[in-house]
């Protein structure tokens, strides 16, 4: 069957490639060799990956992606997932950097994060029930004459103590009132919840 015009050029083409082949094929015996790009060189200006995200980009490629990144973050998670709330929590989310991280791994960090919040909150509500009970047992000790205010009325020297709160909190009387009601619960009747938001195992709000 007779060739096409452009078939006979192509087929020249070869032939000639092959008695004469290019002269800038790499040398095979040479140390050095030609770099040539790949795919991950398209990546080059992006944040380097985490340990998270370079384990599961080397075992988990093809995986449903959930699933993949529970399975890496059990086998090799960073130290601060397990941690208790308290300094070394606080200061191993010092170094997270978010985008850094895989999305499993920010969700764990939102956990984390949310367990130094209960710590704190308990602290903080331990401070105001005993704030409390420190004032009532001064004003037992060592009474004080009433005191009236501008409109001719007592003081109620509990209000004057939610004042105090407030000022320092930034709150209202009524609401620092109100923290304080729920820290003398949760500090009296309800120590096992306390220590529940102490260890993070419960939110405040």
């Amino acid at each position: 069957m007779a060739q096409l015009p452009g078939e006979q050029a192509l087929a020249g083409a070869e032939a000639a490639w092959a008695l004469v082949p290019p002269d800038d094929l790499p040398d095979l015996a040479d140390p050095c060799p030609p770099r040539y790009l790949g795919e991950e060189d398209w990546y080059d200006d992006l944040p380097p990956m985490s340990r998270v995200d370079g384990l599961e980009w080397e075992l988990w490629a093809g995986v449903e992606q959930d699933e993949a990144e529970r399975e890496m973050l059990r086998l090799k998670a960073p130290a601060w997932v397990f941690l208790p709330p308290g300094a070394e929590l606080a200061a191993a989310l010092e170094e997270l950097r978010p985008q850094c991280e895989s999305p499993i791994a920010l969700i764990e960090a939102m956990k984390a994060a949310a367990r130094m919040e209960a710590w704190a909150a308990a602290i903080k509500t331990s401070a105001m029930a005993s704030f409390h009970r420190q004032r009532k047992a001064q004003a037992t000790e060592i009474p004080r004459p009433t005191q009236i205010d501008s409109t001719g009325r007592p003081i109620d020297p509990e209000r004057s103590w939610a004042a105090e709160v407030g000022a320092a909190l930034r709150l209202s009387t009524a609401t620092a009132a109100r923290h304080i009601d729920t820290a003398l619960h949760l500090t009296g009747t309800l120590p096992a919840t306390h220590t529940a938001l102490r260890c993070g195992a419960l939110s405040f709000a």
